[in-house]
């Protein structure tokens, strides 16, 4: 990513490693839970917390991204057609993994939100921003399976919120539903803010902190291509862990 005319490197390699970090998971996700057999895989430790580590990772590097981006209209409109057409793929070729609402969606429509809230704020109170991001993230944590957490007690929340299929790309999914990839507003949102706030607090000191320009090239290079490499690695990770399992051809 570029801050003016000087690329910040650790920013590509840190999207790098996690996009690395990703692949990997789902190519092992593929072998034990497809071609093993084994449902319970991802829910056994440490396998959620590898999953969530993941995900923490890039969404809050995305939101660190968008005040970098040229145009945030553009990049929310790519994002959610392409979160689109994932879906109607996966619905029609891979219907027993399809997904609605996946993380390509949700960054798009974070964008877009986004976008809206820098109109607003510019970037400013940005320690306060961040602070009350990361605290909401963890109050709505849990919002998907029916519960805010107020760190010493948990709130039930209606059922009527997961009584109706409006409100799944908000983070209430109704009984039923399914999504092999699930990103709800609630609460990744304010991970995504959490990252443009850092950003905000760091944007005038980035050009004099020197590890913000240490080279790694092989996580660099994953951090750059990050949206390709989304696209194509869940077929290449079932194709090639099939191969592996020696289960296709």
């Amino acid at each position: 990513m570029e801050n003016g005319k000087k690329r910040i490197n650790l920013i590509d390699a840190i999207r790098g490693l996690a996009v690395v970090d990703m692949v990997l998971f789902h190519f092992v996700y593929d072998i034990f839970v497809i071609f093993l057999e084994q449902p319970r895989w991802p829910y056994t430790f440490p396998v959620p917390l590898w999953q969530r580590t993941i995900c923490i990772t890039f969404i809050f590097i995305s939101g660190f991204s968008f005040c970098l981006a040229k145009s945030h209209m553009k990049q929310a409109v790519k994002l959610i057609g392409t979160g689109v057409l994932i879906t109607l793929f996966t619905y029609f070729f891979m219907p027993s993994l399809v997904i609605y609402y996946g993380i390509i969606f949700f960054l798009g429509v974070a964008a877009l939100i986004t976008a809206g809230l820098h109109k607003i704020l510019k970037g400013r109170f940005a320690v306060w921003g961040l602070l009350i991001s990361l605290v909401l993230f963890v109050v709505f944590y849990s919002v998907s399976s029916g519960t805010l957490n107020l760190f010493f007690t948990q709130i039930q929340l209606p059922e009527s919120l997961y009584s109706t299929s409006w409100l799944v790309f908000l983070g209430f999914p109704n009984e039923g539903f399914y999504s092999s990839d699930y990103f709800g507003v609630l609460p990744w949102i304010f991970m995504y803010f959490a990252g443009y706030f850092a950003y905000n607090i760091l944007k005038d000191k980035i050009s004099k902190i020197s590890i913000f320009y240490l080279r790694i090239p092989f996580l660099e290079f994953f951090g750059r291509h990050s949206y390709i490499i989304y696209l194509v690695h869940q077929p290449t990770c079932f194709i090639v862990a099939g191969l592996a399992m020696g289960k296709l051809f």
